[in-house]
């Protein structure tokens, strides 16, 4: 399927794939969303999301799916109603989505809802007021500044692992920070990329970034106690 022979397919960037529990498989594009019919084999475009940039798409256990979307902020599809609703950051209203730029929407084992954004780090969902709560950084009572949050995995003991331009951050569900780790602990690079996160069957967590990716056993992980070798040179004029 390409634009050219498929005239519901909006652009032939493809950023995300996700298979609904009903059926439909949902395509994000450069240039909005489109929804393929297994059993028609056809692709027919989504009108709401026509002209977005869909990073991910994600489908929580209430039936609602979540589009998130580079410059225009989050849209929430419930399927039973088929009611849609469009959520911005508005600087005036603190529980709005901290930011317009999402790039990825994580749903951990107890159901909550964060959404990774660029500018305005992470904020959780509330199911019961429709707002958004920012998800803040605390180490040792300090608040941490973590603008840019490309995904987001929790491991078997409910910790949340964020990806970011910084490494990859741990914490716990309270947001304090248990560990954080860069290049000097082997990761790839201290750049992460949008959304690539998974978490396998065994619970390896697995995070890619610009020079390839990172698979973690999150039981396992241990400090380095080996000291750096230092060299130095004096030199005299």
């Amino acid at each position: 399927f390409t634009e050219d022979n498929c005239p519901g397919l909006a652009s032939n960037n493809v950023f995300s794939l996700h298979k609904s529990v009903d059926g439909p498989l949902y395509i994000g594009t450069s240039q909005g969303c489109a929804k393929y019919d297994p059993d028609r084999d056809v692709i027919s475009e989504i009108e709401e999301l026509r002209g977005d940039f869909i990073y991910d798409i994600t489908e929580d256990t209430k039936g609602y799916l979540w589009f998130a979307c580079y410059y225009t902020g989050l849209y929430k599809y419930d399927k039973a109603h088929s009611i849609w609703k469009h959520y911005l950051h508005d600087p005036k209203v603190p529980q709005s989505i901290c930011s317009n730029k999402v790039l990825n929407t994580f749903i951990d084992d107890r159901g909550n809802l964060y959404i990774c954004t660029e500018g305005g780090g992470v904020c959780k969902y509330d199911y019961t007021t429709d707002c958004f709560l920012p998800f803040r950084l605390t180490k040792d009572g300090e608040n941490v500044s973590l603008t840019i949050v490309y995904g987001m995995q929790n491991d078997a003991n409910g910790n949340l692992w964020l990806s970011s331009n910084d490494g990859i951050w741990i914490c716990s569900i309270n947001g304090e920070i248990i560990r954080h780790l860069t290049q000097e602990d082997g990761l790839q690079s201290n750049q992460y990329n949008f959304g690539a996160t998974f978490r396998s069957s065994t619970g390896k967590l697995f995070f890619g970034g610009i020079n390839g990716f990172n698979v973690f056993n999150s039981e396992k992980i241990e400090d380095n106690t080996i000291l750096p070798v230092v060299t130095a040179r004096i030199n005299y004029k």
